[in-house]
């Protein structure tokens, strides 16, 4: 399942556009974290990154909802 998103990542990023794998920082020194779970952009596309870490939001995670969330 991973390689056909990272092909499909990279077909995207050759094109110019967009493409974000964003952690929240309270996430980032989990083991054997690679990336973004599936479904982990929902929250930041509402400007909502507390859904993902409750009360350990920090600045770049509330700069990420607000970029997600302006697209």
């Amino acid at each position: 399942m991973t390689e056909p998103a990272r092909h499909l990542t990279d077909l995207v990023v050759c094109r110019t556009a967009r493409v974000v794998s964003y952690v929240a920082e309270a996430l980032r020194d989990k083991p054997n974290r690679k990336g973004t779970l599936h479904g982990f952009e929902v929250p930041y596309v509402f400007d909502l990154p507390a859904a993902v870490v409750k009360d350990k939001v920090t600045g770049a995670d509330k700069a990420m909802g607000a970029t997600a969330s302006a697209y």
